[in-house]
């Protein structure tokens, strides 16, 4: 094991109910994504925030200072609309 998988490794057996929604905050693609019932596009969205959090804690405790960038919100609803739009044209959209 590597010493940045060992750090990352560590990073989730410390995860708690506030890094969750720490991670979370400030997310208005999550929101949306859970009011349009797009629950894969929700799921997907706070998998990415906590895997950054969690990247980015163990960045810290292994070089002491944090590389990975932390998410966007502007990016992060930028992305769910481009999912939404190519879905629509797709044809994939559930109108029932």
């Amino acid at each position: 094991m590597t010493a940045s998988n060992k750090a990352l490794w560590e990073a989730y057996q410390e995860l708690n109910d506030d890094d969750i929604m720490d991670a979370i905050a400030g997310s208005v693609a999550i929101p949306l994504a859970i009011k349009s019932g797009d629950w894969e596009y929700a799921q997907h969205f706070i998998k990415e925030r906590i895997e950054n959090k969690m990247q980015r804690r163990a960045e810290l405790a292994l070089y002491e200072s944090i590389k990975t960038p932390s998410i966007d919100s502007d990016d992060e609803l930028r992305i769910l609309r481009t999912l939404w739009l190519k879905k629509n044209y797709k044809g994939d959209n559930d109108e029932t």
